[in-house]
């Protein structure tokens, strides 16, 4: 799947195929990083940095993560697996990638931020 030129400069392709897929920038591995995937949702939706527009917000993750326990290490979730569609995990790895790329800028950014600079409209992604 191309990417359209007018488009590449703001646009990241997540894969958890990089064999198959040209031009890839953030590589998914489930046994890797799905952990991460819900601990940076979870953190972004309860800072309020998640939002879904009406027409996708069944894609909404809230939706389909359930507690399976809750131990010393934690809250542990999993999928309720008979609601859950390529829709939900689109929609987090949109969170994760954004999480990761916006660090990465931040790390390596030499420019002071100001208060004008945030788009608070597109912070930290848009869907």
């Amino acid at each position: 799947m191309a990417v359209p030129p007018d488009l590449r400069k703001n646009t990241v392709v997540v894969t958890d195929s990089p064999n198959l897929i040209k031009n890839w920038q953030l590589k998914f591995n489930a046994q890797q990083h799905l952990e991460e995937v819900i601990r940076i949702y979870q953190a972004s939706y309860r800072g309020g940095l998640v939002e879904f527009e009406n027409s996708i917000t069944r894609y909404n993750p809230i939706n389909i993560l359930q507690v399976r326990k809750i131990d010393k290490q934690g809250m542990q979730q999993e999928f309720d697996s008979s609601s859950l569609d390529n829709g939900h995990i689109a929609a987090l790895l949109a969170i994760w990638a954004s999480h990761k790329i916006a660090t990465a800028y931040g790390v390596m950014s030499n420019q002071v931020q100001k208060e004008d600079d945030i788009d608070r409209a597109m912070l930290p992604f848009s869907i």
